[in-house]
C-alpha cells in the first residue's frame, strides 16, 4: 500500500500528528468519550510490521469508557523512519516515553501492546 492510501485510510477524525522534540512527526489516533474518567488515558502500542490500525476493535469498544491514544511507531504506519533510529526495544521505549511526554500522558497512564508492542510496554 502506498502512503498516499496509508495517509488517506488513516484521514479520520480521531488522526493526529504531532512533532516530537527530536525532529520525528509521529501519527496518532485519539478518542476522548464525552465525559472521561478523571485522568486515566490508555495507550495502545502495535505489534512490529502493523499500525494502530490493528487496535481498531479495541477503540470501538472502548473509546466510549475511557480516553484513549493509538501511536504508529518509528518506521510504521504514518510515523517517519528516520534513518538514525535504532529500533531496538530500547529506543522504542524512549520513543514512547518522549511521546506521552510531548502528549502531557506521563501520568496516570496505563499502557497496553501486543507482540513487539507488549514487549514495548
Amino acid at each position: 500500500m502506498s502512503v498516499g492510501a496509508l495517509t488517506e485510510a488513516g484521514d479520520s477524525a480521531l488522526s493526529k500528528f504531532v512533532t516530537l522534540k527530536n525532529g520525528l512527526k509521529v501519527h496518532y489516533q485519539e478518542s476522548t468519550p464525552s465525559s472521561p474518567p478523571s485522568g486515566t488515558s490508555l495507550l495502545l502500542i502495535h505489534g512490529g510490521s502493523m499500525s494502530l490500525f490493528s487496535w481498531e476493535p479495541w477503540v470501538q469498544r472502548l473509546g466510549q469508557s475511557m480516553r484513549i491514544v493509538s501511536v504508529d511507531l518509528p518506521g510504521h504506519g504514518l510515523t517517519g523512519a528516520p534513518a538514525e533510529f535504532d529500533y531496538s526495544i530500547a529506543a522504542f521505549t524512549d520513543f514512547i516515553d518522549l511521546f506521552t511526554r510531548t502528549l502531557g500522558l506521563n501520568k496516570g497512564v496505563i499502557l497496553a501492546g501486543h507482540s513487539m508492542g507488549g514487549h514495548i510496554a
